[in-house]
């Protein structure tokens, strides 16, 4: 095993600096690379946001906040495992674990924008500092939890924690007496968060069972099968009767966690206006495209089996692409893989992944706004095959019958409908017509065809419609 030896000398002698070996596992392959370095820092990182929190909230774009956060990488390889893993769990950033549809891409964008993560995930000697802390960030209060040496953690740390040690992302995790460790304490967390409903959902143990052991899996299973399965997948519409996949989830935050998810991100944001709290059961994908409602009951990802289902809202859809936000209704940050609903004065207003839906501006929320697209409302109407008045034909002159408008996307799309009617005969208009919510009644004055048109609007605008021929018939046809 090829070994590599440096030492880093501060300009300054350290008052009680700290001799570690630091391995670090190579980007080649599993491989380490043993290195000596002389780990003079032994506090954590002292955060914008812990000395200037006015500041650093004022910080719009994701990209900002990143790098506000983040120290040279000389810096992080000086720091002990230690200083590191508080670090870890007081980064400013870990709200993002609700934010983000998939936890496990916050968990990565991280990685990918911060030295300290960077510097604590390569180092292969650094299991023992991880669990440690680990094992001893719990919740007692969910207002404010001090453990230990690590104070003030939040709900929003202790999750991002819980997804963060896990073997993917830290290869240290990987050794036999180093997983022993992990399932234990996952399996103590788990007992302790199931007997503690009050301030623990169902859902907070499910980054654990990716690292508990098989016996505690089976008896989280065997005791809440359903609720056990985060969410349950199904098949909705479109506007426009496309089929689109969407997710049930079979259970939600507790109120507790629903309180401190809310502040977190009322506090992380305070130019955003909170409209409604957090919730798993809708993210912000189904927010904008399906239902803009608290009542939303899907969740919906933006790719399902590797192909972008969301492009069936603007694709011979309800919605169509736009150059810019002007006119625009909808938003899809494309690399940020969140959606939004435009309002007539600029503000967006959506739902940040797992947490509460806020009016912002473009920029002022977690996701990165590069390759941002706009979408507004199509500008010509469309022939919807699966959109027609439902009731009978023929039907006998002189009767009044009743048609409902017939669909086959959600009732909540789509709602104003207009009904018109064309009399087919050499003396054409004799038909009385009555429309209401759910559909209209019909009569026709005389024997013959009549050619019935539906039309549905959304804000005002024309963008569906069907027609049908109906036909009168005598009261003596046989």
């Amino acid at each position: 095993m090829k070994k590599i030896f440096y030492v880093f000398v501060l300009g300054a002698a350290v008052m009680g600096c700290q001799k570690e070996n630091v391995s670090e596992v190579s980007d080649a392959g599993n491989s380490i690379n043993e290195q000596v370095v002389e780990a003079t820092i032994t506090e954590p990182v002292t955060y914008l946001a812990d000395t200037d929190f006015d500041s650093w909230t004022s910080i719009a774009s994701i990209e900002d906040r990143f790098e506000a956060c983040n120290i040279p990488e000389s810096e992080a390889r000086s720091m002990t495992d230690e200083a590191l893993m508080k670090s870890v769990i007081n980064y400013p950033l870990n709200y993002l674990i609700f934010a983000y549809n998939n936890p496990e891409d916050a968990v990565r964008k991280v990685i990918e924008n911060s030295n300290v993560h960077k510097e604590l995930v390569r180092r292969a000697g650094s299991a023992d500092a991880i669990l440690d802390a680990f094992a001893s960030t719990t919740v007692s209060d969910m207002e404010s939890m001090r453990t230990k040496d690590y104070c003030n953690v939040t709900y929003s740390d202790e999750i991002f924690l819980d997804y963060f040690v896990n073997p993917e992302f830290i290869p240290a995790l990987e050794s036999k007496e180093a997983s022993v460790t992990l399932q234990s304490i996952a399996d103590k967390k788990i007992e302790a968060r199931l007997a503690n409903e009050e301030v623990y959902s169902l859902r907070s143990i499910s980054p654990l069972i990716a690292v508990a052991s098989d016996k505690v899996v089976k008896a989280v299973a065997e005791k809440q099968p359903m609720r056990a399965a985060a969410y349950t997948r199904k098949t909705s519409k479109t506007p426009f009767g496309k089929d689109i996949v969407v997710y049930s989830a079979n259970s939600d935050f507790s109120s507790s966690e629903r309180k401190s998810i809310d502040n977190t991100y009322k506090r992380s944001y305070p130019s955003a206006t909170f409209v409604s709290s957090a919730t798993k059961k809708y993210n912000c994908h189904s927010y904008a495209w399906f239902w803009d409602s608290s009542y939303n009951p899907f969740w919906i990802d933006a790719y399902e089996n590797g192909s972008l289902q969301l492009s069936k809202f603007w694709t011979n859809a309800l919605f169509e692409s736009c150059s810019s936000a002007t006119g625009a209704k909808r938003a899809y940050y494309s690399t940020g893989d969140h959606s939004a609903i435009v309002r007539p004065d600029g503000k967006f207003i959506s739902k940040w992944g797992q947490a509460p839906v806020m009016i912002h501006d473009k920029n002022y929320c977690p996701y990165s706004t590069s390759g941002i697209q706009y979408f507004k409302v199509r500008s010509s109407s469309m022939y919807v095959n699966n959109y027609h008045l439902d009731g009978p034909s023929p039907i006998i002159v002189n009767t009044s019958q009743y048609y409902y408008y017939e669909h086959d996307w959600p009732d909540h799309f789509l709602t104003d409908h207009t009904v018109e009617v064309e009399d087919m005969q050499s003396t054409p208009g004799k038909y009385s017509l009555e429309t209401f919510g759910s559909g209209c009644y019909l009569t026709c004055g005389q024997t013959g065809a009549y050619r019935v048109f539906v039309r549905s609007y959304y804000e005002g605008q024309e963008v569906a419609f069907n027609s049908q021929y109906i036909i009168s018939i005598g009261a003596d046809w046989r």
